[in-house]
């Protein structure tokens, strides 16, 4: 969510919004929109169908110029309404109809469940260093059940450092492809290219984001 926090009532769609810089913009091949960098479970949003790493170009047929805007437009609507979102996904315009509900309402999803996996060995990689925690682990974390990889800490001035990645963060995407475990990470390290720039989806505490490694970085 973006702008103040929200109160009791308001009406809502449950994504997290990421502001693109350049360097995204280029990596998502979009000149403008807002990045869905996660969506919070049992939330319209989701029982709609959007994703992360969706962008969201339209609300009602009305472009979308950043987060702030969307934010507000949604605050400004009643609970119960039903918008149209525009979104990118993988390059391919969707339209999905979300209906709001009051800020908190839970949809009728239910979460799915999992069992517990071993600690893999620890892996590493521009300047990163990655291990594999449980199912229990990440839930302690925040990091979500999708998301079991680790950064357990960061070179100085490494390519990963200048990207922004943090110890403590859950990798759950390299280059759009899922990260569920360490086999995963090094079939995706096989076929990323740093010239091009790697796309990660990272989570924080329930926070998902966005960031590309650059060769050289920033």
């Amino acid at each position: 969510k973006a702008g103040k926090k929200l109160e009791s009532g308001t009406p809502w769609i449950g994504i997290q919004m990421q502001e693109m810089n350049q360097t995204l913009k280029r990596k998502f091949g979009v000149s403008s929109g807002v990045l869905v960098a996660g969506v919070q479970e049992m939330s319209p949003g989701k029982k709609a169908g959007l994703k992360s790493g969706d962008i969201v170009v339209k609300l009602n047929g009305k472009p979308v110029t950043n987060a702030e805007d969307l934010s507000q437009a949604v605050a400004s609507m009643d609970a119960g309404a039903e918008i149209e979102l525009a979104v990118l996904r993988k390059g391919e315009e969707k339209k999905i109809k979300v209906v709001l509900a009051p800020w908190g309402r839970e949809s009728a999803d239910k979460k799915p469940g999992g069992g517990a996996e071993t600690a893999e060995a620890a892996s590493s990689w521009l300047g990163m260093k990655v291990d594999s925690v449980s199912d229990d682990e990440s839930r302690k974390m925040k990091l979500g059940e999708d998301c079991s990889i680790v950064v357990s800490g960061v070179k100085d001035d490494s390519p990963a450092d200048k990207a922004g990645v943090q110890e403590g963060d859950g990798i759950c995407e390299i280059d759009r492809a899922e990260i569920k475990n360490l086999d995963d990470f090094e079939q995706a390290k096989k076929k990323a290219n740093i010239k091009d720039g790697i796309l990660l989806k990272l989570r924080r505490a329930d926070n998902s984001r966005f960031v590309v490694i650059e060769e050289g970085g920033k």
